[in-house]
């Protein structure tokens, strides 16, 4: 194939020769990534909706954040064109929110520009998953293994017939886009800041061997609890995913599920669902699940054991030999998944082993954590068996065939892992719902007793790095999937208040949960408290009051205003007049530190620029129709109900 074909002509069984085709030369190299990404499982070519995405602000001015000039980006390549001068970034999203899924389509996107420009200078995309990494002692038993010489063993393996790893380094043409930071495997705590310490280390190298070249690493926001910035000649600046607007999940909708997107966000809306399904992932796991009655799931834990339903449905329905034995499902669930007749949102076939078996085995992988963070786990084949106590290997082979599993990885390297970590954390969380277990979220909250300490932290990230979260637990989104699934959800709510208040908010603040009003005052109560403690740390003061605003703030009303299409460009308009009077005030500002650069230029721009070509901007920047929300209000930076409104004008105040 050359670089003008389209690789959508082709069969999925041509797409996957041409992945596993060991290229020889950089244009069949590119060729891969393309259709890697073009391929049944991803159709990132066609499908891929743009995300909102703001970055925060380096050293080089404090307090400021990173956006273009209309206040956005809408791809990682647009911040990697603005910002030539910083090596690397780290991308921070909730779970779901579409991380893994911006760098495989940059990949796919870089790999694409290459082929199609015949620029000879191009970048060369290589996506890695971390959670691959493994970080197993040395002789010594102490250091880790290098990156360098693991990122520089997998591109080997997947590129024997090009250029080694270094070689392709020394060009300063590579773009590292090094996935799910957080899912590194580790012992503990101590191992995992050991990890990351190594990963300083190649950024450092990086930065002083090999030039040019751009690295970014993904993340779990609330798992990012140490930066990467390692020193204050290498800052790491911040990219954070914004949710959903209404226009994006509606684009979303439309290309997977065309014929009946504007009747389904039409439902989302009437149901007042929206909030609920602003990531990627949720809204996926959605479409084909709302049934004739127009009913929607209610909550994450519904949605995924719907997702479970509609595949074992799937599967019957193409007469799946191993659904067929009873042992797996029974007769009988088998006839109620045909007739879709449910007790309860949560309820699973549970006669035959495959469900509860997938639980137990989400269980035991999760057990296998410790320290803070969350990560998928990834266990040997046989290894699997063995905690499922069988040697049969019939609830492994039908999870792949339902998608639960991930395939690929037990047929090229006899691993096991769930399809994504939070089918992981769903299953792990229905063994949990009924088996609760408070001490693995328990947390401190007292000055002095949270580890690392508050002056311990601030003394390790950036000046411009917001302040991490308390410490968490591989248990806590698990422990949030469970609570409406549990036997009783004010005893499982009331056990995690005593280890873990705001956690207990949260999971209280859930759309699914119906609690007696004098359980969620008390909630109130003692998160008002936790907030107004000048003896808690200032982490967990924070937290409480996050948490608050997620249950509803006792103090706060809720006012609706009007709707307004001017008060942007009004508000402009006083900025660029301002500037005009007082043209000096733009280039104080930039030695002060307080903009950028670039955002120097840009303001000068419009000083200096005529009256129509701004309004013109102006109609670009803010078309017409009304403004229902403030700028950041999709943002998790700003967005939480107890934080001060920003991202509106004076004038729209």
């Amino acid at each position: 194939m050359t670089a003008g074909d389209d690789l959508s002509c082709l069969t999925e069984v041509e797409r996957n020769a041409i992945v596993r085709h060991q290229p020889n030369h950089l244009s069949e190299y590119y060729l891969t990534r393309i259709a890697k990404w073009c391929r049944d499982q991803w159709q990132l070519d066609t499908r891929f909706t743009p995300l909102t995405l703001s970055l925060d602000q380096d050293d080089t001015a404090q307090g400021q954040r990173l956006t273009s000039i209309d206040g956005k980006f809408t791809d990682l390549s647009e911040i990697l064109a603005a910002q030539p001068n910083h090596l690397a970034f780290v991308l921070l999203g909730s779970p779901g929110a579409g991380k893994s899924t911006l760098l495989q389509h940059l990949e796919w996107h870089t790999a694409f520009t290459a082929m199609h420009s015949g620029v000879t200078d191009a970048l060369i995309p290589f996506f890695v998953s971390l959670n691959q990494y493994q970080a197993q002692a040395d002789s010594t038993g102490e250091l880790p293994p290098s990156p360098w010489a693991w990122l520089t063993i997998q591109w080997q393996r997947l590129n024997p017939g090009l250029a080694d790893f270094e070689t392709q380094m020394q060009t300063g043409r590579v773009l590292l886009l090094l996935d799910a930071l957080n899912e590194m495997p580790h012992r503990d705590e101590t191992h995992y800041q050991t990890l990351l310490r190594a990963w300083c280390d190649l950024l450092r190298e990086i930065n002083t061997h090999f030039p040019g070249n751009r690295v970014i690493f993904s993340c779990r926001e609330l798992n990012y609890s140490m930066g990467l910035s390692s020193s204050d000649e290498l800052s790491v600046p911040h990219i954070r995913i914004e949710s959903l607007d209404d226009s994006q999940i509606l684009s979303f909708l439309q290309k997977y599920h065309h014929e009946q997107a504007e009747a389904l966000f039409r439902q989302l809306e009437q149901q007042q669902q929206l909030e609920y399904y602003r990531t990627p992932y949720f809204l996926r796991l959605l479409i084909g699940q709302v049934d004739e009655a127009g009913d929607l799931p209610k909550g994450r834990a519904a949605l995924f054991t719907g997702f479970v339903r509609q595949v074992l449905i799937r599967e019957l329905e193409k007469t799946n030999t191993l659904l067929q034995d009873d042992t797996l499902l029974t007769a009988r669930e088998r006839t109620k998944l045909s007739t879709k007749r449910w007790g309860n949102p949560y309820q699973l076939p549970e006669q035959g082993i495959l469900c509860p078996q997938l639980q137990t085995l989400a269980f035991k992988m999760q057990q296998q954590l410790s320290g803070e963070e969350s990560a998928q786990v990834m266990i040997d084949f046989n290894q699997a068996l063995t905690l499922l106590n069988t040697k049969n290997k019939s609830v492994v082979n039908a999870a792949m065939a339902l998608g639960l599993l991930d395939e690929s990885e037990l047929l090229s390297n006899n691993k096991v892992k769930y399809s994504h970590q939070l089918f992981q954390e769903y299953f792990a969380a229905r063994q949990l719902a009924t088996q609760p277990q408070p001490q693995t979220v328990a947390s401190a909250w007292l000055q002095g007793e949270l580890k690392p300490t508050l002056e311990e932290t601030l003394a390790s990230i950036a000046d411009y790095e917001p302040l991490p979260p308390p410490p968490s637990s591989p248990w806590y989104e698990t422990t949030l999937i469970a609570a409406p699934m549990a036997i009783s959800p004010e005893d499982f709510i009331r056990q995690i208040m005593g280890v873990n208040l705001p956690l207990a908010g949260r999971c209280a603040a859930q759309p699914d949960m119906d609690l007696a009003p004098s359980l969620v005052e008390e909630l109130h109560q003692q998160l008002l408290q936790r907030l107004q403690n000048t003896k808690a740390d200032l982490r967990a003061r924070i937290a409480a009051g996050k948490a608050l605003g997620e249950l509803g703030n006792p103090r706060l009303i809720r006012h609706q205003g009007q709707n307004t299409d001017e008060g942007p460009k009004q508000q402009w308009r006083e900025n660029r007049q301002y500037y005009q009077t007082y043209p000096d005030v733009i280039r104080s500002l930039l030695n002060d530190g307080k903009i950028t650069s670039k955002q120097a230029e840009d303001r000068e721009a419009i000083a200096n620029m005529s009256d129509d070509k701004f309004e013109s901007l102006l109609n670009n920047w803010f078309p017409g129709g009304q403004f229902r929300q403030p700028d950041q209000w999709l943002d998790s930076s700003f967005n939480n109900p107890v934080q001060p409104v920003v991202g509106i004008s004076w004038f729209e105040a």
